[in-house]
Formats: structure tokens, sequence, C-alpha cells
């Protein structure tokens, strides 16, 4: 990822590389795109998401004549089509560059930052001059890029880091933090349980809460910064090792003017989230 930050970025500094005689290093500068893939695509941060395009491949059943009408599409494919390609897009280089600068405008129109215009931007001015002959127009553009979310603001990371929180679920209880913490902040009905068992009350839901580093007041969600409750939270995912409060203080957390805090015995200094940061919609 490094790599690629390096050469998505014409100001970065070199990358030095070892000499034979062993005294003086060689800078180079690498320029390049990559097309990567993974199982589960996992970026520790807003500026590394921020530079990749995420395809998700979603499994779905398929008709046999949809089966035959992707094979025959193939079947267009030979070993020569790759040097084709390269040589249409060195032919049509200049004309790349036209489309490029449109498609970076129409992006940009749309509310997109630099970053978004000149990611997005080559994808789709590669595409349009891989299939069309002629310059794309404005109104082209601004139509092929309709789809694209280009306003998203680079919080995305931090929100996600948000909601894996409040989506996570307590299996004694069957609910989410979220109902959890609507039932305490009095914004939400008693939750059922299965079978004869009562419904889970406020002092429940506070207490389960607290139990996982977590605790409502009327004006803030205090979040705890350590203990096995949030860390248990927070595992496997790119938050995990106390990065949450991070995140969540980006969002426009704070620190709850430094003060140590004590969740089910276990003290830690915490993230104070306002309410109406964290339900938006209940104004």
């Amino acid at each position: 990822l490094m790599l690629f930050r390096l050469a998505s970025n014409p100001s970065s500094g070199n990358i030095l590389k070892g000499s034979a005689d062993g005294k003086t290093p060689q800078g180079y500068t690498p320029r390049t795109c990559a097309l990567v893939a993974g199982i589960t695509i996992n970026f520790e941060n807003a500026a590394n998401a921020t530079r990749f395009a995420v395809i998700e491949i979603i499994k779905r059943p398929h008709r046999e004549d949809q089966r035959a009408a992707l094979k025959s599409a193939f079947e267009t494919y030979d070993a020569e089509t790759g040097a084709r390609l390269t040589r249409r897009m060195i032919d049509l280089f200049d004309l790349f560059e036209i489309n490029l600068s449109t498609f970076r405008s129409a992006i940009l129109e749309r509310g997109g930052d630099d970053r978004r215009g000149d990611l997005y931007g080559h994808l789709m001015a590669g595409y349009w001059t891989v299939c069309h002959d002629q310059p794309v127009s404005s109104e082209e553009a601004a139509a092929a890029v309709e789809w694209l979310d280009a306003a998203q603001q680079d919080d995305q990371d931090e929100r996600d880091c948000l909601n894996h929180l409040l989506g996570h679920r307590i299996v004694a209880q069957n609910a989410t933090v979220a109902e959890l913490i609507q039932l305490v902040a009095g914004t939400g009905p008693a939750l059922a349980r299965d079978g004869d068992q009562p419904s889970v009350g406020e002092s429940e839901a506070a207490r389960v809460l607290e139990q996982v580093g977590i605790k409502v007041r009327e004006d803030a969600l205090i979040v705890s910064n350590r203990g096995p409750g949030i860390t248990g939270i927070f595992a496997n995912t790119s938050w995990r090792r106390g990065a949450h409060p991070k995140r969540l203080k980006r969002l426009g957390g704070h620190n709850d003017g430094n003060k140590t805090h004590k969740f089910h015995g276990v003290a830690s200094k915490v993230t104070a989230l306002p309410m109406s940061l964290v339900f938006p919609d209940e104004g």
C-alpha cells in the first residue's frame, strides 16, 4: 500500500536502493497502477481507501441463456487481444488525455475532490477510449459518472468504525449495541427475549453496555478506549489494537476532559461522542 501511495503522488520522495559499491544509493520514483484482489479488502485508513476503486463481486445464480451469452462474448478474445488493446491505447493517447480532462471535470462538478477526480477520471477515460474513437462530450461524461457518489466524505472509515460498534450484537440479550443504547437513552422500546424470559429493561441494558465498555449520558455516548469488552468488539477489524479512539475522535468525538472512567471495574480513558452524531436521524 505504501508503494501504491507513493506511485499516486507526483511529489512523493524517491525509493532508495543500495548500489553495487555499497556506498551511493540509487533513487527510483515509482509510477504505476495496480489491480489487486483479496477475499476481504480491509483498508487501515481513509487515505488508503480513497486511492482505490473497490469492485465487489457478488455471487448470483445465472440462467443457461446467460451462461451461453457470457461464453459467446469471451469467444471474441484471443491470444492477440492484449497486444491489440495496448496498441490502441498507445495510438490514442492524445484522445485519452482529452477524455481524462473531460471526465475529471465531470467528477469535480459532482462534488468530488481532486483525488477522486484523478482516480475515477483515469478509469473512466480508459474505458471511453477503449470503446469509442471520438472524444467524450461534457454531457456524455456527466451521464457516465452519475453512478459515482463523488461527494462522499473522507470520514467514511470513521463512520464505518462507529457503525461496526453500533451493529455489534450482544448474544445473551439478542440485541445490538445500538438497540441497548436507545433503550437506556429512552428513545427505544423494551426488548423482548425468547421463551419465558422477561424483556430487557433499561437497567439491564445499561449494565450490559458497561460490561462491553460503553456508558450512555444524556449528551454523549462514552466509549472506553481499552478493556476486554471493547477490544473484543473491534477484534479482527482494521480498528483493532486500540485504533478505534482515533477514528471516533476524527468523526467528532473528544476525550471528555481527559477523565478516567470505570467500566465494570476496568479503568480507562474514553472517547465521548455527541448523541446527535451517534443517531443523527433522531434529531
